[in-house]
Formats: structure tokens, C-alpha cells, sequence
């Protein structure tokens, strides 16, 4: 159930109405609402690139990795 609720800004003294609109932005940055919701994690290009090894020759034995 989603409510809402109002508050006139213009009722408080200047510092006080500072102090409610960083903390509104700071509720929006942790939210994701309004300017960053579309630009979420899963729409950009992200590139892994690992170092090039040539592996075709290497031989792995389970027994000898787990000697101590």
C-alpha cells in the first residue's frame, strides 16, 4: 500500500528547509528515484578482459594439489 504525505517547505526557517532537501536527496540516491532509475547497473556495458595464458599443455592433477 503506497501513501504519500506533503510538507510545506516554506514553513520551516532556512536552515531547517536545507537540512529536509539533502536529506531528501540523500533518500533518492539511496532509493534510486527520479534521475538515476533508468541508468541501473543491468543497462551498461561492463568488459572483463583477463590477461592472455596459454593453458593448452598445462596438466592438472587433483591428487598432487591437495598434498601438503
Amino acid at each position: 500500500m503506497e501513501s504519500l504525505a506533503y510538507i510545506n517547505l516554506q514553513d520551516f526557517n532556512p536552515d531547517a528547509q536545507k537540512e529536509l532537501k539533502t536529506f531528501i536527496d540523500f533518500l533518492r540516491f539511496k532509493y534510486k528515484i527520479g534521475k538515476g532509475k533508468n541508468n541501473d547497473s543491468k543497462s551498461e556495458n561492463k568488459r572483463f578482459s583477463a590477461i592472455g595464458i596459454d593453458t593448452r599443455n598445462f596438466k592438472f592433477d587433483r591428487e598432487e594439489a591437495n598434498e601438503r
